[in-house]
Parts: structure tokens; C-alpha cells; sequence
């Protein structure tokens, strides 16, 4: 007998057991054969248990979890430029442990999403892949046992990241079932995505299937998109659910697609008893959103893998599927540390393929255009002679010191960041640009954020102050620097979630520090050259 005959023989003895608490009014509910699933009651909790002495303290009779992350979007660990940041493969890694010392019993999926567009990405594609790699490794390590296909993963190049897939088929699953390979590479692809996995969290059956939205695919701009065929998941599910139902205790379906989309789905295919969707906020609602007369939980866990989703099971009544509660448990440093085997991952393993790829020194440069043609960055050694006062205010600011802790951290001296072409994105001046930072060796004159990073490549003003068209390429007001986002390029949300321009601003304002009558003020400064040999 499957699921769902067992259900439809207890529809009656379920619609009286349930109705005092599943709100019959529910504008979700359905007439229909659904009416005969179980209507868990479904307990919310909105973030980590930081008041608790244990974890799931008020779940009594918990019999397992099933642990969901998706769309981390690069973010393997917390950068530490500020407090209270959340995620990190560490802190998640911590958790798990925990629960294995609690002996809880736990299964894992992830929605997919681990990368975000390598063009927006600061570190540039090769420490993208590098990153990407770290991360599958890192769930292979915490042993996950599904992980969708993801339209943002495939931004690394549709090929290449189906390439990776398929050297790591036989330690983790990556699950897809509206995605055909073209028949020209399906042999070479095989068994790479699998449209379902069924693994087990303590005494149940968990059965996982994940689709993509093939409008989302369809905006990937990739030649090699044609590798997978796209189809409408509709024409799949029916099928895949039916299966699952009759392989497993409880359902999920992975959606690659926004709420609506992933709403439709869950409401055509009943059967599914948790749908996680992609997120249009980093911190969504931690309240999942209750379908087919509460059967089915829709739930989305964020961005940037600062929360884990927790759905408990629990028992049930003999011959009935397992009851479902809900937590978004937020991974914090006070309740989670940065375990060892994650952070010699990401700090030591990664960093050192950082150093041996030389992802800062070969990262591809341009030009910056705003400045006049030829302009190159002298560092605020260059500035000094004409504007000693100035140069003085700056050297004692954090601004100025912004590269030591890439090489001494004073709370992790293990924590090396100087190989990082992220970190040396906000810790160094002109990177990206040419003729800006390229390392330690090449560019010694450039560490910290210096004067250029804020008005540009000095080199013309320098060689030539009194040239007014040059003075004005580089000046810079408060209103130009907060309209145009120039400190957003560094202090943004995640590195700086208590910015405050006119705060921040008035730490750094230096006009009129220098009165310029030294004639020495209105002669040619030092060459990129003699500012490297000065330092």
C-alpha cells in the first residue's frame, strides 16, 4: 500500500483529528484527494537558539531533521571586517557536530546557488572556480546529501561546472529532473544529474527532487547553454512525485524559480510535503508558507548561508507519514564556531591555491576610465610633499593600516588574506586597475586604502600640480562621494551593516588640512618608481 492509499483510508479519522488547528477557512485548502494528507502542525521559530541550553530544546519527541541551505552566493565564511556577521561553512559545520553529539539524527540538502556571477564578482573567475570547488568539497565533507542545479553555479561556464559535477558524481548527488543533456554529450554526462535521491534521517525515508525554472535558465548567456535541455517541470513532477510517494516517508521538492513559480508547483503536485524556493531578499520571512491546506510548507532559507532551515520530524500515529515542525536557526559566532576542518579548508587550502593560481597578481586588469588617459596610481607617498598635513591625518587612520590584517590577524593568526583578491579589493589601492596593487613585492607603495582610492590615479596632478584640468580630475566632494556610492564599493552591507555616510564621512573629511604656500607644493612630485623606492 503506498502513502497516499493509506491516506485516503484515513482522510475521515485525519480531517477530525486536525481541524481544530489547521484553520478549515485556509484560502490554500483544496476539495480533492490532498484533503487526505496529514495537516502537520507546523511549530515556527525565527531565529538560532541563542536562549536555549540545547538545540530543538521544545521539540519534544523529535525523531530527526532535515537540514536546508541554498544560495550562499560565495560567502564560505564571514570576512570579519565587522561584527556580528552570520554564516560560514564553519559555523555550519559546527552545527552539524552538535547535533551528532546530541545524537539527533539529521539528513541535508542544499537549493543550489553556492556561487554568484563571477561578473560581479570582486575576486574575478579564476578564484571564483577555486571558491566553487572549496565549497563542494566542504559539502562533501559535511556529507550533504543532495544539492540542486542551480542556473547561478552554471555562470561559471556551463560546461565547466557540469565538468566538475561529473568528477564528483560518486561523492555527492546533484539532483536536476527537468534537465536532459544534448545528445551529442549525454554519454560523456551520464549519471552526472539525477532526478531524485532518497536517503534516510533516523527511522525515515526522505525523498528529494529539485527543477530549474526554464525561463531563469534561458537568461544564461553562455554558448554552452544548448549542452541542457530545460523542460517545463510541469511535465516531470507528476511522475517523479507519484514515485517518491511511494518510496518515502516525506517529500521535498527543491525549486530553482521565485515563490510564485515554486507555489504553482507545490499546488499542482500535493504530494510534496516541504518546497524551498529561491529567495528575493538575503533575510526572508522565517515563517514558511503553508499550502494544500497546510500539507505542504513552503520555505525559503536567505542568502549568503547566514541561516540553516531545521525541519523537525516527529512521530505520528501508526500507518501515518511523520508530522513536520519548523526553525531558522541563524548562524552566529555565539552559538556556532569556526570548526577546524573548515577553517583549514578555507584558510590554509583555499589561500594556498589562491597564492599558487596567483589570482591577485594575474587577475585581469582595465583601465580606469574616469581618470585622464595615461593616469597612473603614485600611492600617498606621492602626496606628501605638497600635502604633508593631510598625509599625516591619513597615516594615523584605520584607512591607512587597512593591509595588516591581511597578514596579522590579531584574533586568528593562522588567518592569512594577502593571496585573497577579495579582501585585497577594499585592503589595498588601484587593485583592478592598471598600474594598481599587484602584491606585496611588485606594489609595496599601494598597501592600504590610500589617497587614489577615493580620487583616482594621481599621477598627472602629481607631475603636473598647478594643471588645473588635472586638480579637478581628481577632486572629490561629500556629495560626489555619498550620491555616487564611492564608500558603498567597500563599506556595503556586509562589511560594514552599521554604515552611516555622514558618520562614517566625518571620520575621513581633510579639507583645507594644507594651505599650499610651501613653493615646494607647485613642483613636480615622485614617479611611481621613486615612490616604490621610497617605501
Amino acid at each position: 500500500m503506498t502513502r497516499t492509499e493509506s491516506r485516503l483510508i484515513l482522510a475521515v479519522g485525519l480531517a477530525m483529528a486536525v481541524l481544530p488547528n489547521s484553520g478549515c477557512g485556509n484560502p490554500e485548502g483544496k476539495a480533492g484527494s490532498e484533503g487526505a494528507r496529514k495537516v502537520p502542525q507546523v511549530a515556527i521559530s525565527t531565529d538560532a537558539p541563542t536562549s536555549k541550553p540545547k538545540l530543538f530544546a521544545d521539540w519534544k519527541g523529535l525523531d530527526a531533521v532535515l537540514l536546508v541551505t541554498g544560495e550562499m552566493n560565495s560567502y564560505l565564511d564571514p570576512c570579519g571586517c565587522t561584527k556580528g556577521q552570520l554564516g560560514g561553512l564553519g559555523r555550519r559545520y559546527d552545527l552539524m557536530e552538535k547535533m551528532k553529539d546530541a545524537k539527533i539524527p539529521f539528513a541535508r540538502v542544499d537549493l543550489g546557488g553556492l556561487m554568484k556571477d563571477p561578473a560581479s564578482d570582486r575576486g574575478g573567475m579564476e578564484q571564483a572556480k577555486v571558491k566553487f570547488d572549496t565549497a563542494l568539497k566542504a559539502l562533501s565533507m559535511m556529507k550533504y546529501d543532495a544539492i540542486g542545479l542551480s542556473p547561478e553555479d552554471l555562470k561559471l561556464g556551463v560546461m565547466n561546472t557540469l565538468s566538475v559535477y561529473l568528477n564528483l558524481k560518486d561523492t555527492l548527488n546533484f539532483v536536476c529532473a527537468n534537465a536532459k543533456f544534448a545528445k551529442d554529450v549525454s554519454d560523456a554526462f551520464v549519471g552526472t544529474l539525477r532526478p531524485t535521491v532518497v536517503t534516510q534521517a533516523g527511522p525515515y525515508k526522505v525523498g528529494i527532487t529539485a527543477v530549474v525554472d526554464p525561463a531563469v535558465y534561458a537568461l544564461l548567456k553562455d554558448p554552452d547553454r544548448a549542452t541542457l535541455e530545460i523542460t517545463p517541470p510541469e511535465k516531470v513532477l507528476p511522475a517523479i512525485a507519484k514515485d517518491l510517494d511511494s518510496k518515502s516517508d516525506i517529500q521535498v521538492l527543491l525549486v530553482q524559480g521565485n515563490e510564485p513559480f515554486a507555489r504553482k508547483l507545490a499546488e499542482a503536485n500535493p504530494t510534496f510535503d516541504i518546497v524551498v524556493c529561491t529567495s528575493q531578499v538575503a533575510d526572508p520571512d522565517p515563517k514558511p508558507t503553508s499550502l494544500n491546506n497546510g500539507a505542504t510548507q513552503l520555505i525559503q532559507v536567505g542568502h549568503k548561508g547566514k541561516y540553516v532551515g531545521a525541519v523537525g520530524l516527529f512521530a505520528s500515529s501508526a500507518g501515518k507519514p511523520p508530522e513536520v515542525k519548523y526553525e531558522k536557526l541563524s548562524l552566529n559566532d555565539r552559538n556556532y564556531h569556526n570548526a577546524e576542518p573548515m577553517r583549514a579548508l578555507i584558510d590554509e587550502e583555499m589561500q594556498n591555491q589562491f597564492k599558487v593560481l596567483g589570482t591577485v597578481e594575474n587577475f585581469v586588469r582595465h583601465a580606469n576610465v574616469e581618470a585622464p588617459a595615461g593616469s597612473t596610481y603614485v600611492g600617498a607617498i606621492g602626496c606628501k610633499s605638497c600635502h604633508p598635513n593631510t598625509y599625516a591625518f591619513w597615516a594615523q587612520s584605520k584607512h591607512a593600516n587597512a593591509y595588516e590584517p591581511l597578514i596579522n590577524n590579531p584574533h586568528d593568526p593562522k588567518r592569512k588574506r594577502q593571496f585573497d583578491a577579495e579582501c585585497i579589493s577594499c585592503h589595498t589601492t588601484g587593485f583592478t586597475y592598471t598600474s594598481g596593487w599587484v602584491s606585496e613585492e611588485k606594489t609595496p607603495y599601494l598597501k592600504g586604502n590610500q589617497c587614489e582610492n577615493c580620487h583616482g590615479p594621481a599621477s598627472k596632478h602629481v607631475g603636473d600640480p598647478d594643471n588645473v584640468e588635472f586638480r579637478k580630475a581628481i577632486a572629490r566632494s561629500s556629495e560626489m562621494a555619498d550620491k555616487g556610492g564611492l564608500c558603498l564599493k567597500c563599506h556595503d552591507d556586509d562589511n560594514s551593516h552599521d554604515y552611516n555616510f555622514p558618520n562614517y564621512y566625518g571620520r575621513i573629511v581633510h579639507k583645507g588640512m594644507d594651505d599650499y604656500k610651501d613653493p615646494k607644493s607647485h613642483k613636480k612630485g615622485l614617479t611611481p618608481e621613486q615612490a616604490r623606492a621610497a617605501q
